[in-house]
Formats: structure tokens, C-alpha cells, sequence
């Protein structure tokens, strides 16, 4: 899981800590996928996860919350957050959460 940046993960991204697409780039790239069968949902206000089966994706952008789905594989992370549309949604690749230069930067605060 992402690490928490002022207590909500998801400015891993909003801050550029992480590599990602957002907007209708981030959508788009998520609604592209054939998705495999276990999908995880996490509602990090809420607290709560679940985990569930799906063909197609599943646009939550208009929930205002800040939902995380992604894959048993943790290929990706899709992200929609309560602050759409000038936060969000958020799409990350697994391999671009490591790349990012800021993310080096990054002093983890207990």
C-alpha cells in the first residue's frame, strides 16, 4: 500500500511522490482493462475493504469517497477521492510507484 502523506494516501499522488495518471487519463486507462476475477476495494475514510469479482471496471468517481481498487497481482492501483474532480481519479502502474525522483525525498514520519 501506498505510504500516508498527510493522512491520506492517495497524496502520494496529488504531491507527485508517485508516478501516475490522473483525470481522464487515470479513468481511461482503468475502464481499458479486461479485469481479472479477485478485485480488492478499500474505503480509506470508512476504514473498510472489500474484496470482490468483476469483468468490467467499475467507475466510482462520482461517491465522493476515497476508494482504492486494484488486482490480487497489485499491477496497478486505481484511485477516485472525494475531491473530484480537482483530485482525482488517480491509475498507477506498480512499477511507476518506485520510479518517482520526489519519492526519494520522502521523510516518513511515524
Amino acid at each position: 500500500m501506498l505510504p500516508v502523506y498527510r493522512k491520506i494516501r492517495w497524496h502520494a499522488f496529488s504531491y507527485g511522490f508517485s508516478a501516475h495518471q490522473s483525470g481522464a487519463d487515470a479513468l481511461s486507462s482503468y475502464l481499458a482493462h479486461r479485469l481479472p476475477g479477485k478485485l480488492y476495494l478499500l474505503d480509506e475514510m470508512g476504514r473498510e475493504g472489500y474484496q470482490f469479482s468483476s469483468s468490467c471496471p467499475i467507475d466510482f468517481s462520482t461517491c465522493a469517497r476515497d476508494i482504492y481498487i486494484f488486482p490480487e497481482t497489485m499491477e496497478w492501483t486505481m484511485v477516485f477521492t472525494h475531491e473530484q474532480p480537482h483530485f482525482g481519479p488517480y491509475y498507477a502502474r506498480a512499477t511507476g510507484l518506485v520510479t518517482s525522483p520526489k519519492a526519494a525525498r520522502v521523510r516518513r514520519t511515524p
